[in-house]
């Protein structure tokens, strides 16, 4: 797998597909190019948002506003793979460390920011994993996958979305129910609001440690004592 770093100075990043322009100066980094359809646009990010939508664009475009101590330090990494093009914060100094995964987080936490902007045309997936900070992709055209650790969560696509957050709320609108197995949407600290297609067939599967379960569809509801609900029913025509 080839790996190009995007530094200071602004170069050409390596990925499959059309030539690409990218600038990562200062507190700005800048990226532009063009994906074939059904490939993947991936962000990683530790601190800050994440948010995204489609437009009449050909080309995606990804914009990272960098704020805090330090923050010119931190640099934007393009790492293409086989499915379509990530993007992630980097500093170099953690890169050479023990779990520098760790490192960035907490380095991050007092030093920098990072707020992602993209636009993407509706032809593309689009991937988002937060730790400290909200993900938004509204209407996305192909499947979403959406996950914060500390953060809320809200996607809109025309396909189906995947989305998960631990201390956050999600709301997800999806027009298509096309995914093979189990679409889950899960937070442990925030309320989940799901509008889904109306000719949906599946069995769908709800639980609640202390929340309230309310539902436009008819659903069979099982409340614990003296917290935990359930509810389950089967949409359409799907049978098991």
């Amino acid at each position: 797998m080839r790996r190009g770093r995007l530094d200071a100075t602004g170069q050409r990043a390596p990925h499959r597909g059309a030539a690409a322009w990218s600038q990562d100066r200062g507190r700005q980094f800048h990226w532009q190019g063009k994906l074939a359809a059904d490939q993947l646009v991936a962000i990683k990010n530790v601190n800050s948002d994440i948010d995204a939508s489609t437009g009449d664009v050909d080309q995606v475009e990804v914009t990272a506003e960098k704020s805090g101590r330090n923050a010119d330090q931190i640099h934007i990494e393009v790492v293409p793979g086989h499915e379509g093009l990530p993007f992630a914060p980097s500093v170099p100094d953690l890169r050479q460390t023990a779990a520098p995964h760790f490192k960035l987080w907490q380095w991050a936490w007092d030093n920098g920011k990072v707020h992602f902007t993209i636009r993407l045309p509706n032809t593309l997936r689009f991937a988002a994993d937060n730790v400290n900070g909200n993900v938004h992709a509204a209407d996305v055209g192909r499947a979403v996958r959406a996950n914060s650790v500390n953060g809320n969560v809200n996607v809109s696509t025309a396909a189906w979305a995947e989305a998960g957050t631990v201390n956050g709320a999600i709301k997800a609108w999806m027009a298509g129910a096309g995914w093979e197995g189990t679409l889950k949407i899960e937070s442990v600290n925030g309320s989940i609001e799901l509008d889904l297609p109306g000719d949906l067939n599946a069995q769908v599967k709800f639980s609640s440690l202390k929340g309230r379960i309310d539902s436009d569809s008819p659903l069979t509801v099982s409340n614990g004592w003296p917290v935990a609900h359930s509810a389950s029913a089967t949409l359409g025509k799907r049978r098991s």
